[in-house]
């Protein structure tokens, strides 16, 4: 596994090495999520790589970043989640699946990229996701990633679609560029743009509303 995380984070794989037999409140089930109510049950339920939906039942901050290898459904139910840490904020291992549902507030402060992914990234309620700027942006796609943007404003960094990566835009709304490198494909079919679209790989525009003409917008193919 790869670690990026503090001493604190260490300790909680340690508080919850058997989920399956703790008294936490909830079944870690669709109908009946684990509540994470505090950071240290959060980076337990994630980080035991087993497939579970999740609640938040508090405003909570992370000391590190959350490493997501299985299907898990986090819903940020209204509440604010801050993670602090020296590298990648969210890490979705090509193994894993990340579904976000809900509102709320998912704040960044790092160096690295927001939401690292080389999985599958869904977004899938009204959530905002903001990222003090840095270099790699508020999500970064690699290798044969798929994300899916349903609902949802990015903000504070550039959206990257790396790689081989496939995007999917159906709503949602983006504060800054949206980038598709040269083997990469973007699809929009909806969703707000407040800035530019570049691309050297593969943009399809079906729909959606630009705060720029898309004819301004930078293509190249080569």
């Amino acid at each position: 596994m790869v670690s990026f995380v503090s001493v604190t984070t260490v300790q909680a794989f340690a508080a919850t090495d058997d989920i399956a037999t703790t008294s936490y409140e909830g079944s870690g089930t669709k109908s009946d999520p684990y509540i994470a109510n505090t950071a240290s049950e959060l980076f337990g339920f994630v980080h035991s790589d087993k497939n579970m939906y999740i609640r938040l039942g508090a405003d909570m901050t992370l000391s590190g970043g959350l490493h997501v290898e299985a299907n898990i459904n986090i819903d940020i139910n209204g509440k604010e989640l801050n993670i602090k840490t020296n590298s990648y904020g969210i890490y979705i291992d090509n193994t894993g699946k990340l579904t976000i549902t809900g509102s709320g507030k998912i704040k960044y402060e790092g160096d690295s990229a927001f939401l690292s992914v080389y999985g599958t990234f869904e977004s899938n309620g009204p959530v905002i996701y903001e990222s003090k700027e840095v270099s790699m942006g508020v999500v970064a796609m690699y290798n044969y990633s798929k994300v899916y943007i349903y609902d949802g404003v990015f903000k504070g960094g550039r959206f990257f679609n790396h790689d081989q990566g496939k995007l999917y835009i159906y709503g949602g709304e983006f504060e800054e560029n949206v980038h598709t490198d040269k083997f990469a494909v973007t699809y929009v079919y909806g969703g707000n743009f407040l800035d530019t679209l570049t691309n050297w790989g593969s943009t399809c525009i079906f729909d959606g509303e630009f705060a720029e003409p898309v004819s301004t917008f930078k293509y190249d193919n080569t």
